[in-house]
Formats: C-alpha cells, sequence, structure tokens
C-alpha cells in the first residue's frame, strides 16, 4: 500500500497523480495513475496499491525508489503540478 500527503486549493481537482515504484537492482517497475481527485483545500492524505508492469518481480525484503507526479486544476486548464522522487524511501516487507 502506497500512502502520502498532497494539498490543493478547494475547488480544484487533482487531475492526475501517478506513482511510480522502481527497484533498479532487478528492473522492475509498478505503477498507479489515479485522476479527478476533488481538492478540499486542507492536507489530504491518499493510499493507492501499485501494479507490476512487466515481468520482473521486486527483490523483497529490499528497498525502492518512489517517484511521483500530481497535475493540479480544472478540466482544462493545469493550475499547478509537483514532482517528487524519494530514493530508497520505501522498504518492500517479505
Amino acid at each position: 500500500m502506497l500512502t502520502g500527503h498532497i494539498e490543493c486549493i478547494e475547488g480544484l481537482t487533482i487531475q492526475l497523480l501517478r506513482v511510480t515504484v522502481t527497484q533498479d537492482s532487478v528492473g522492475a517497475r509498478a505503477e498507479k495513475q489515479i485522476r479527478k481527485l476533488p481538492c478540499t483545500g486542507e492536507g489530504g492524505q491518499f493510499e493507492t496499491n501499485a501494479v507490476i508492469r512487466g515481468k520482473q518481480e521486486f527483490a523483497v525484503p529490499a528497498t525502492a525508489q518512489v517517484c511521483g507526479l500530481a497535475v493540479i486544476g480544472l478540466p482544462g486548464l493545469i493550475v499547478d503540478s509537483h514532482q517528487w522522487c524519494k530514493d530508497d524511501s520505501m522498504l518492500l516487507p517479505e
């Protein structure tokens, strides 16, 4: 389960939230895209499960890099975007 915190102005929408998990040591990758999350004006918590892409499995227990992209706005209008990565920030349990 991936969790995170994102803030945006009430009335806007998170048009796209994309989270990618990679483990370069074995070439594994998982991702999840979520669209059209309403902004509440308060810091919001999100939870999602990433789906493995390709045939390579993640090595466990080990760490992985997590990256995200959030695009915030209204239909047809991008107001803001945020991109972030955290190296070895996710511990993959057995």
